[in-house]
């Protein structure tokens, strides 16, 4: 009897709820979807009530425009949540949410709204969310939020605004989060945010912001979060900052500023994440971040920092990313880490630093990613990394090594991606990466190497991604890659070979992209890559091949991309050349081909690009590329 009388009134439940909902909306619940709300306004009649839908989300386009209450003549009355985001909106009346006296969320975010009259949310006294983020506003009205006392977030990115009046947040004295970000503010009183204490974030980046007075922020005494990245701010009064002291996130970046004093930070001892990168700062004092010991992320990239005092980091014992790329530092000292114990990712990349000292590293024990490319640096101490067991990355492209120790890598067993791209090395002993069995990413691209020792990499086994292209290299020991299983990209082009043995790959079952373009290679042995049924693209373009054997990428069944362009194959290009393979981008020219068997594209139905200019063809055989469906590009001369 219980379950009965339970199952009636769920079931009449289900049956108002459904009797209740308009027609133009689906209804779950005290929730419901709405399809061009209003759309269809003249000559409706009236609808019964909807006092049990709470929550509406739009969808299409929404009419505000006409002077005349629509959700109180839909008897929509009693919404707490409305979402009427792109929903084409242009203009609204300012009376359209006059009977919405319930709401506490609006968003109308992504519309096209040029101007808010200041009466639009003058009812709508409980409003805590208001998102108005995405439009094309330029102008606010001081009294637009007047009557909003309980908002906590007001978003208004991305919008065209100008401009914002020292009292039009005045009103809104328990507002949190605040959201500028992305119009075209020049200029901010210094008084327009002092009744809003309890502001924890604010968002003003991407403004046209050239200054910002000292007295700002001073009534934000709760602020955590700061972006001000961005803007044109040339500079920042020491006293700015002096009131927030629960201030964890600082976002400058992208600035103007060239000077940071050193009392600047001096209040904010919680601060977390503080962004200085793209500006033109020049120095920085050596007592500037004395009091954020908690800080563990800085940026000072993109700058034009000439030098770093030894005890400039000193005080930031927390600290775990530090860039400093992209300034004009000449000099580390050896000293200026040593109490950065937790510091895991460091970058000096692109300064104009000429040597490191062997213990410039040795206390930063946690280190995973160092990162020292485009800089001067000739030489690597063996013992530099001595300390930094725990090492992933390491990239010291681009600068000017010319040796690399036996030694310099031992201790880091950890080690899984290795750049020395870029440098002057010509010899690497074989037993440089020995200790380095969990390197995946190997770059020694644009060096000077003119041999490579057979066991170099034997105890690199999980590597995957393998560049020596650009150096001087003339052969290559057919066991060189035996214990390199998982290689799946291998670069060799822009070196001097001349022969590919015969076993070179064949352990190498894995590999799916191989160029060895811009060589002096003779001659492909018809099995050369019969172990690499995997791979996708071959580029063998640039050398003095003069034939390609039948059923020489029979093997390669997954085999995409092939380029032989630039060699000196000659006469017959037969049928059995593409045998067992189904390209999508074939590059013939540059040859000296004169003549095309009629069936050889005939498998090739998955071609989309064929170039065959250059040749020495006279004549085509008639129906020759009939097969090739997806043919989309065809160069013949």
């Amino acid at each position: 009897m219980i379950v009965q009388i339970v199952l009636v009134i769920v079931t009449a439940v289900q049956v108002n709820s459904l009797e209740l909902c308009p027609i133009w909306c689906q209804c779950y619940s005290d929730r419901a979807t709405c399809r061009d709300l209003f759309s269809e306004v003249t000559g409706v009649t009236q609808h019964g009530s909807h006092s049990g839908i709470r929550r509406i989300q739009a969808i299409g386009s929404t009419r505000l425009e006409l002077e005349e209450d629509l959700f109180q003549r839909r008897h929509i009355t009693y919404l707490t949540s409305l979402d009427l985001s792109y929903n084409n909106i242009t203009k609204i009346w300012q009376r359209a949410f006059y009977s919405l006296a319930d709401l506490e969320e609006l968003d109308l975010s992504g519309n096209r709204i040029t101007t808010l009259h200041p009466q639009t949310f003058y009812y709508n006294t409980g409003l805590f969310e208001l998102l108005l983020a995405w439009n094309s506003i330029t102008e606010l009205h001081q009294s637009t939020f007047r009557n909003n006392s309980w908002l906590s977030r007001l978003d208004m990115s991305g919008n065209k605004i100008i401009s914002i009046h020292p009292d039009t947040f005045i009103h809104n004295m328990v507002l949190k989060e605040l959201y500028l970000n992305g119009n075209s503010i020049t200029d901010v009183h210094q008084s327009t945010f002092r009744n809003n204490s309890r502001l924890i974030r604010l968002y003003m980046s991407g403004n046209k912001i050239n200054s910002i007075q000292p007295d700002t922020f001073v009534h934000n005494t709760a602020l955590e979060w700061l972006d001000l990245k961005g803007n044109s701010i040339t500079d920042v009064h020491p006293l700015t900052f002096r009131n927030n002291s629960e201030l964890v996130f600082l976002h400058m970046s992208g600035n103007k500023i060239n000077s940071i004093p050193p009392e600047t930070f001096i209040h904010n001892w919680k601060l977390g994440v503080l962004s200085l990168d793209r500006n033109s700062l020049t120095n920085i004092h050596e007592s500037t971040f004395r009091n954020n010991s908690w800080l563990l992320f800085l940026d000072m990239s993109g700058n034009k920092i000439n030098s770093i005092q030894p005890d400039t980091f000193i005080h930031n014992t927390g600290l775990m990313y530090l860039d400093l790329s992209g300034n004009n530092i000449t000099n580390v000292h050896p000293a200026t880490f040593r109490n950065n114990s937790r510091l895991t990712h460091l970058d000096i990349s692109g300064n104009k630093i000429n040597s490191i000292d062997q213990d410039t590293f040795i206390h930063n024990k946690e280190l995973q990613g160092l990162y020292l490319e485009g800089n001067c640096i000739t030489d690597i101490p063996t013992s530099s990394f001595r300390n930094n067991s725990r090492l992933t990355s390491l990239d010291m492209s681009g600068n000017k090594i010319n040796t690399v120790q036996p030694d310099t890598f031992i201790h880091n067993t950890a080690l899984e991606w290795l750049d020395l791209s870029g440098n002057s090395i010509t010899d690497v002993h074989l037993t440089t990466f020995h200790n380095n069995s969990r390197l995946r990413l190997l770059y020694m691209s644009r060096n000077k190497f003119n041999s490579i020792q057979p066991d170099t990499f034997i105890h690199n086994t999980a590597l995957e991604r393998f560049d020596l292209s650009g150096n001087n290299i003339t052969d290559v020991h057919p066991s060189t890659f035996r214990n390199n299983s998982r290689l799946t990209h291998l670069d060799m082009s822009g070196n001097k070979l001349s022969t590919i043995y015969l076993q070179t790959f064949s352990s190498n079952r894995e590999l799916q992209w191989v160029d060895l373009q811009n060589n002096t290679i003779t001659h492909i042995h018809p099995s050369t890559f019969r172990n690499n049924n995997k791979m996708e693209h071959l580029d063998l373009s640039s050398n003095l091949l003069t034939v390609i054997y039948s059923n020489t990428f029979q093997y390669n069944v997954n085999l995409k991309f092939l380029s032989l362009r630039n060699n000196n194959i000659l006469d017959i290009i037969e049928s059995g050349f593409l045998s067992g393979i189904n390209l999508t981008y074939l590059d013939l020219s540059g040859n000296r081909i004169r003549y095309l068997d009629n069936s050889v594209f005939r498998k090739q139905g998955q071609l989309e690009t064929l170039v065959l200019s250059g040749n020495m063809l006279q004549s085509l055989e008639p129906g020759i590329f009939s097969n090739c469906s997806n043919l989309r590009k065809l160069s013949l001369f």
